[in-house]
């Protein structure tokens, strides 16, 4: 059972309305105030059915807090759902950051169907076992294909659920966590990350036969080991042609779905610099030369800054989501970004020492000492000849 939805009453902060099916319109008060321990907590109660009476209860609460009178009143009765707008609240997450997307995506996707009615009192440790169980084992479609959860999604989802109830314990709207002796287990096939030969084969031919020279090119940096978000990143000031059949490519920013418009890479290690040689160079140079003649076509001038990899009929960079959605569509093949860079970091390894393959995919910047930056620029040069080669084999 899904929350319906709150919106504001004008003129009434702290008064909001919600439709039902079965009782039309009604309101929900919620009044803040600091509890005994010194920290935030909410007062609030819904089901409320003219505004009138929510203003009175508005101002009833109003009243115990400024008496400092505040008990642990009808709210020990909450739902999953209630109590979660308000764990929302008293946590003041960032709605953007990482940590609140994550919670939210476990919330929304697996717990608020089956949990979001009950009220915290009456979660049940052997019913949730059970969920837990059924959930090892369920379907689920991606794309064309269906799989089952992961053990590491299933410890997401548990993490979330205690996460939330023993805030609600903390708080004092739950006496007790019941759900916290649960076990996870699941026997996990190893997951394959390694790209075989012939499909990595297949992989390239098949972006070289029916993909655009451009999209080539990003496909062709993941074959080199970049992050997805790291190829989404890189603009015109990032590329410094070296001569005839190399470029010297700084990775400084990414883009995700979190940080769609970009931001700075995630450690000062993942800042680098990367000589690419072949077929990949010139395609980076011929897709900044792309973007440039698109963007002249409509009378708009192509900043340095500006990222490089765009739609070519929207002018705007590609969703983040981009390049995941399309090798997914891949025939007799199964890859995805981050298996090109598992690949990529597997095969050098084995043909360069670890410090120029940890550099190259970003554990180390080789401009940061000048001790280094002999036997860096050759150990990369190195490198990229490796992935140069093979794309060359195929």
């Amino acid at each position: 059972m899904t929350k319906a939805k709150r919106y504001k009453v004008e003129g009434h902060k702290g008064i909001y309305w919600y439709e039902t099916k079965t009782k039309g319109k009604l309101y929900e008060v919620r009044v803040s105030y600091t509890n005994s321990m010194g920290e935030p907590d909410i007062m609030e109660k819904a089901g409320i059915k003219t505004l009138k009476a929510a203003k009175a209860k508005k101002r009833e609460y109003e009243n115990i807090k400024e008496e400092g009178n505040t008990p642990h009143y009808e709210s020990k009765n909450l739902t999953l759902d209630e109590w979660y707008i308000m764990f929302v609240e008293l946590k003041n997450y960032d709605l953007k950051g990482a940590n609140y997307v994550n919670i939210s995506s476990n919330y929304r996707n697996h717990l608020q169907k089956p949990y979001g009615s009950q009220k915290l009192t009456s979660l049940n440790n052997f019913e949730y076992q059970r969920f837990l169980n059924t959930k090892l084992k369920e379907a689920y479609k991606s794309g064309k294909k269906e799989k089952t959860y992961r053990l590491s999604t299933i410890k997401s989802i548990h993490k979330t659920f205690m996460t939330i109830l023993n805030f609600a314990v903390k708080k004092k709207k739950l006496n007790e966590n019941q759900l916290m002796d649960v076990e996870i287990q699941k026997e996990e096939e190893p997951v394959k990350r390694y790209i075989a030969p012939q499909d990595f084969k297949t992989t390239i031919q098949t972006s070289r036969e029916k993909l655009h020279k451009q999209v080539l090119c990003m496909i062709n940096l993941l074959s080199h080991g970049l992050r997805r978000g790291e190829v989404y990143g890189i603009r015109e000031c990032d590329v410094q042609q070296l001569d005839s059949d190399s470029i010297l490519l700084t990775i400084k920013k990414t883009r995700t779905q979190l940080s769609p418009s970009g931001k700075n890479t995630k450690t000062e290690g993942s800042e680098r610099d990367l000589i690419i040689v072949g077929e990949t160079a010139h395609l980076v140079l011929y897709a900044i030369e792309l973007a440039k003649k698109l963007h002249h076509e409509e009378g708009q001038i192509f900043h340095q800054n500006n990222f490089i990899f765009i739609n070519r009929k929207t002018l705007k960079p590609y969703h983040p989501s981009y390049l995941t959605t399309l090798l997914q569509r891949f025939p007799d093949v199964t890859v995805s970004p981050h298996r090109f860079r598992h690949t990529f970091a597997t095969d050098a390894q084995a043909e360069s020492p670890i410090r120029d393959v940890s550099e190259f995919l970003g554990h180390a910047n080789i401009k940061t000492t000048q001790m280094y930056s002999h036997t860096t620029v050759h150990g990369a040069k190195k490198v990229a000849a490796l992935t140069n080669k093979r794309l060359k084999s195929v």
